[in-house]
């Protein structure tokens, strides 16, 4: 269908007044191209293709005489209202013979169109132009056009062209003023994130800054005389060819092809003019507008856009795919609609709202098939004088999110609290020789799982596939049937098969390795225009087939594409990096396919050299750093960087950066003499949420001498070596072509393999005692002063790789901090009283260890004598107690508390007991803040609960008033106030302490959990209660699944657990052994439930404990063993619980479980309190101390430490060292020696 467009100057513009007053200035306006012949850039859109009958599109479709227009009239109607005398070179287009000639199409080319009639009326002379803007004595001069490169290239940025040079020569005074003043409000909307993309420099206004001299870029000029005036003129843009100060400006690329749609809306264009406006403005220091706009696009929110004529950018907005037809609503803040835009159908999802008052608006986007827009999107703040440019996005009603299902790098399954260790040890197996099965030489091994796939190469370079299931030992074959083979006849056809790489959706993908030329008129003598070959198996065992090809040479006029390959993302949406060696050089560029839905959305290249460009400075170069490399994907941050390593460099990592013609941005390598650099076989995984690398090593005649782990997540330069202990490795000292590592974690078992050649060595963890690693904790905080410094002493569990003293001021917050050295055992340093700030009034220890991995035994009390013990540890710090362990003999003739110092010494040899009755069944222990011990007896005749004085710990009296009844119902003045109890537990600290009973009498008008809040408005704790518990829950009628009357209560924010004692097979929906109930009673975890049935079988004595964070739920089962699981609430307070693991221990019946401070959990049983190390990736405590500072006397002479010498006398240009004898400079914090004498640095 014949479709045509005349755009012309409306007759009447009806815009808003403005305070700009722009009156008496001049300013002429050269929209670039007049016609719609190809001259003037005609560009195939989705919605307007190129016709056949023409090759172009018709009017409707892109033209920069459409778009260069529409910005110009926009920007004339504004400057006119502004008060400004405006002439423009043309304000209509044409002409357009569309009808054949003698029943035949005319010749559309340049030179037919020049002769149609009235061309030069909107194609006028570029010398008439410059020549009418001179005549009349203009101000001000623009030439607005757009810029092109290669078609569907992602080059797009912003610039601007004065005439002349850049020393000054030929250039008008004013004209690069202009140019300033204009940039950065044309600059507005750009950066890689905004809504034109600059994807060719940096998102920075001031150092992307594209302000040229047209002589200086293009490398010539000439002459030119006006006819009015005679004078000339010496430039390269004809249009600049006068005395008026001006530019030509190029707003953006369109052959970018998301550019091309959006300049297709003239609203997008009219938003250009009014950026030029602005500049102009500014220029005449006018008043600016006092308005403000929106300009935004509604897209897709997860879904690519792919199409041969939308080519875009990676990682910008542009990757979205735009909603034709969407409806815009725009509200004020009190619901009063401003208006509404409905998108136009050109594949640019733009909306626009104009003159608007500043102030904060709402937003609104409705499609069919989508569903409502998301808040976070709705608010959009509109400034004067300036655009917002929000972006909003919906999501399809039929969008299934796959992203935590396929991941590059995925973190393997392992418990929530999984820590990676210092060291690992393993075990080594006889390696298996695979040699006689693959053919070829191994190029690349990629782990996957526990199965590792070959590459290899025959000398003629015949390719083959192998994939080996490292578990089964089975080796087999993948198909190449379907590789095009190299062309014998192209000595550029390389490689049919390069390299390999599997995207994180389980596809096999594979490249050739060819050269590639710009164009052909750049193909060398003998050689053939390349093609670079993507092929993709569909499963492992499908024959592979062509995915997509290319021609893209990453900028080079010829350059060798694909020797090494990485790729993210899953094969409907990835990324694919390939190295292109320029053939001009060595250096090695980087082509980037976006390949979605089997299509290319978009190529792009990176690694332009630093400085000037040559080669010794590129960042990878194959003279420098070998011929032989690897591309991989680092598994750091969002997995998108990239890890070279070759034959002359350890592996090094990368990203791109904002544009292709920056350098790469090197994020550092690990250091050679680590590893060496002859093997290119590094292997990357996840483990426990850290970044790890495996690699094999040399040794200095270099051979592969084993494998090396390193922790990655703070960078490759920052690498942090995990030991391994794998026993001899005995050198492997065959000529040796290839070596590489691998990996595979399954749960808390970690499998590496070495892969040398044919060979295959594993090392596993299966069935071999990992190093126990302790929590840190520090005990004994004690302080002193002297005249001149306090004297801070604690005592060490364990050494501490960083430990520092922490004062805090009277609001508990830091006010300083000193690193000091801390070892296991007594610790004591000196401070000097006038280094410290006066408004430090208390202070603490901070002691941080190496990570703990796993749980482990680390201390074990063995008594023969305790029968049924239940022990709990102070955990309150600023008790004179805390560290002291309690443990209560529940029968026997021993009944009664005994108490072990920190040291497990026991302190007293009769065990304390009640003073008010003798206890019959007396069960489980809490600790106050206040140190207070409170006691569980489940006896009806001597029930309740009891408190024991911990400075006078033979002084245990009743909690309850009251009188005791028969059933062991304590009452006082007609109310109940409490019963027999096998379970307490106290929750919080101070004034919101709050004891919790699990009441053992069911049937009484009690309740089962009972509360009662014992901490008082000054912090103290009650010991006596004559009243009715706080709360009560279940009363009346048990809570499901508490039948049984021994258990275990525990209190959280949002509700409470409660175990009960069940034997092997008796956890159900009628008694079980776990539940949690909200306040409103309601159940929330259970089990019983079937996810977590299979896991708890009984609960042995009914002990429980909830570590100090309420992370994790600790259950001991009928199987002996410890049943872990994490608990999570939402902002709801609703709990989620996911089983974590099982682990045995020897204790047989557990009669408690408990936390203590440094978060090691605590399990009595018979003969036995035990305590275990709970695995942490921060393995950090911070202890506060009981004495202020200003409550320090003097020190202990028989334990006081020889003075540290204050800072002031401390030659800090002078060598110095720490306590282990290590130099160290002034930067250092802690403890130093110099000329003998001991001296502190602090912060």
């Amino acid at each position: 269908m014949k479709k045509t467009l005349l755009i012309m100057a409306a007759c009447v513009v009806s815009i808003a007044m403005f305070a700009t007053d722009l009156t008496g200035k001049r300013i002429y306006i050269n929209p670039g191209h007049g016609s719609w012949g190809p001259n003037d850039r005609p560009n195939a859109t989705i919605p307007y293709p190129n016709l056949a009958s023409t090759g172009m599109p018709d009017t409707c479709g892109f033209y920069e005489t459409n778009t260069n227009l529409w910005k110009c009239l926009e920007l004339r109607d504004r400057l006119e209202a502004a008060g400004a005398f405006v002439m423009m070179s043309h304000t209509q287009g044409g002409p357009w013979p569309y009808e054949k000639v003698d029943g035949e199409y005319p010749d559309y080319t340049y030179e037919h169109y020049k002769n149609l009639p009235d061309y030069e009326k909107y194609n006028r002379p570029l010398l008439d132009i410059a020549d009418e803007a001179e005549a009349n004595n203009m101000d001000y001069f623009i030439s607005v056009h757009s810029n092109a490169a290669t078609d569907g290239n992602t080059v797009n940025y912003l610039a601007y062209f004065y005439r002349g040079q850049t020393d000054g020569t030929h250039v008008v005074p004013g004209a690069v003023d202009m140019c300033k003043a204009s940039w950065y409000h044309a600059f507005e909307c750009r950066s890689m994130d905004g809504l034109e993309p600059n994807n060719y420099d940096t998102r920075d206004p001031e150092t992307s800054k594209h302000i040229l001299a047209d002589i200086n870029f293009y490398g010539s000029s000439y002459a030119a005389t006006l006819p009015s005036s005679g004078k000339t003129y010496t430039g390269y843009l004809g249009v600049l060819h006068h005395g008026v100060p001006g530019f030509l400006v190029e707003g953006y690329f369109h052959t970018y092809h998301p550019a091309r749609h959006r300049a297709l809306n003239p609203d997008y264009c009219k938003q250009e003019g009014i950026r030029y406006y602005r500049g102009i403005v500014d220029y005449f220091k006018a008043e600016p507008e006092t308005k403000g706009y929106i300009l935004g696009t509604v897209k897709d929110e997860h879904n690519a856009f792919v199409h041969e004529l939308y080519k875009y950018a990676p990682n910008t907005n542009d990757q979205y795919a735009p909603l034709n037809g969407a409806v815009v609503t725009l509200s004020k803040e009190s619901g009063e609609v401003v208006g509404t835009y409905t998108v136009d159908n050109n594949y640019n999802g733009l909306f626009y709202f104009p003159d608007l008052e500043p102030g904060t608006y709402k937003l609104d986007a409705k499609m069919d098939g989508y569903k409502p827009l998301h808040r976070k999107y709705q608010t959009v703040v509109v400034e004067a004088n300036a655009t917002s440019y929000p972006f909003l996005f919906l999501e399809d009603t039929a969008y299934v999110d796959l992203s935590g299902i396929y991941v590059d790098y995925p973190d393997p399954e392992q418990p929530a609290y999984a820590a990676l260790p210092a060291q690992f040890n393993m075990k080594q197996n006889d390696p298996k020789d695979n040699t006689a099965k693959i053919k070829g030489t191994i190029k690349r091994t990629i782990q996957h799982a526990d199965s590792v796939f070959y590459l290899t190469h025959e000398e003629d370079g015949t390719a083959h596939i192998y994939v080996l299931n490292n578990t089964t030992g089975a080796l087999d074959t993948i198909s190449t049937v379907g590789i095009v083979p190299v062309d014998p006849t192209n000595p550029g056809d390389h490689l049919a098969l390069s390299d390999i790489a599997i995207t994180c959706d389980g596809k096999l993908v594979g490249v050739n390795y060819v050269r590639c030329y710009y164009g052909s008129s750049y193909v060398e003598s003998g050689y053939k225009e390349g093609t670079t070959r993507f092929y993709i198996w569909d499963d492992f065992f499908a024959d592979p087939a062509v995915w997509f090809t290319s021609q893209f040479t990453s900028n080079s006029l010829k350059s060798d594409q694909g020797y090494t390959m990485a790729l993210y993302g899953m094969s409907t949406n990835c990324h694919i990096i390939t190295t292109g060696v320029h053939r001009y050089g060595n250096g090695a560029r980087y082509s980037v396919y976006n390949v979605v839905n089997d299509m290319v959305a978009s190529e792009t290249y990176y690694g332009w050299e630093l400085g000037a460009g040559s080669d010794e400075e590129a960042e990878f170069d194959e003279l420098y750093d070998g011929t032989d490399f690897r591309l991989t994907l680092s598994p750091r941050g969002d997995k998108t960087n990239l890890i070279m390593d070759a034959e002359k460099m350890a592996p090094v990592e990368f990203t791109f950066p904002e544009a292709s013609n920056l350098p790469l941005v090197v994020f550092g390598g690990i250091d050679s003499t680590l590893i060496g650099t002859k093997f290119q076989g590094a292997s990357y995984f996840m483990y426990a949420g850290r970044s790890m690398m495996v690699t094999p090593f040399q040794n200095a005649e270099g051979f592969v001498a084993g494998i090396k782990l390193f922790d990655i997540t703070d960078g490759m330069d920052k690498a942090v070596e995990v030991k391994l202990d794998y026993g001899f490795f005995e050198p492997y000292g065959a000529p040796t072509a290839f070596a590489s590592a691998g990996a595979y974690v399954d749960g808390a078992v970690l499998n590496l393999y070495l892969y040398v050649d044919g060979l295959v060595w594993s090392f596993t963890t299966v069935g071999v005692q990992q190093p126990i690693v302790e929590r840190m904790n520090a005990l004994n905080l004690k302080v002193a002063k002297t005249e001149f410094d306090y004297v801070f002493s604690f005592i060490a569990n364990q050494d501490a790789p960083y430990a520092a003293i922490l004062f805090y001021d009277d609001n508990k917050e830091v006010v300083e901090q000193i690193d000091i050295e801390a070892v296991k055992g007594e610790n004591q340093v000196r401070v000097a009283i006038d280094m410290l700030p006066a408004e430090a009034k208390t202070w603490g220890i901070q002691l941080t260890g190496t990570p703990v991995p796993g749980i482990g035994k680390v201390a074990d009390h063995v008594d023969s004598t305790m029968l049924k013990p239940y022990a709990i540890v102070n955990s309150h710090p600023l008790t004179d107690q805390f560290g002291q362990l309690y443990v209560m003999e529940g029968t026997g003739d021993n009944k009664g508390v005994s108490i072990y110092d920190i040291d497990m010494n026991k302190l007293n040899t009769t065990p304390y007991v009640s003073t008010d009755a003798a206890w019959d069944a007396p069960k489980r222990l809490a600790v106050a803040s206040d140190g207070t011990l409170f006691i569980a007896e489940y006896s009806d005749g001597h029930s309740g609960v009891y408190v024991m004085d911990p400075a006078q710990p033979e002084n245990i009296t009743q909690f309850f008033v009251g009188t005791r009844d028969g059933a062991g119902v304590i009452s006082n003045a007609g109310v109940n106030v409490g019963a027999s109890t096998a379970g307490i537990s106290i929750y919080k600290e101070g004034a919101e302490s709050k004891l919790v009973v699990y009441n053992e009498d069911f049937g009484s008008s009690l309740g089962n959990i009972l509360i009662y809040n014992i901490g008082q408005e000054d912090g103290s704790i009650v010991k006596t209660w004559d009243a009715a518990p706080s709360e009560v829950y279940g009363k009346g009628s048990n809570l499901a699944g508490l039948v049984n009357k021994n258990g275990q209560p525990i209190l959280t924010d949002h509700g409470f657990f409660v175990s009960t004692l069940r034997y092997a097979g008796g956890n159900n929906s009628y008694a079980t052994s776990c539940r949690y109930y909200n306040f409103a009673q309601e159940c929330e975890f259970s089990t019983h439930y079937d996810a977590f049935a299979p896991y708890v079988n009984g609960s042995n004595d009914g002990a429980l404990a909830l570590s100090n964070d309420q992370k994790y739920l600790v259950l001991p089962d009928d199987n002996n063993q410890f049943v872990v699981f994490e608990c999570a609430w939402d902002s709801l307070g609703k709990l989620s619980v996911k089983y974590v693991e099982s682990f045995v221990h020897d204790l047989g019946p557990v009669y408690q479980l408990s936390f203590d401070y440094a978060g090691r959990l605590v399990a009595s049983a018979a003969g036995h309190v035990t305590m275990y190390t709970m695995p942490t990736a921060d393995n950090t405590i911070v202890v506060p101390a009981k004495t202020a500072l200003a409550d320090a006397t003097a020190p202990d002479p028989e334990t006081a430490v020889e003075d540290v010498v204050r800072e002031a006398t401390l030659d800090f240009n002078a060598p110095m060292y720490d306590v282990l004898g290590r130099q160290v400079d002034k930067t250092y914090r802690g403890i130093v020696i110099q000329n003998g004498q001991a001296f502190l640095i602090v912060r």
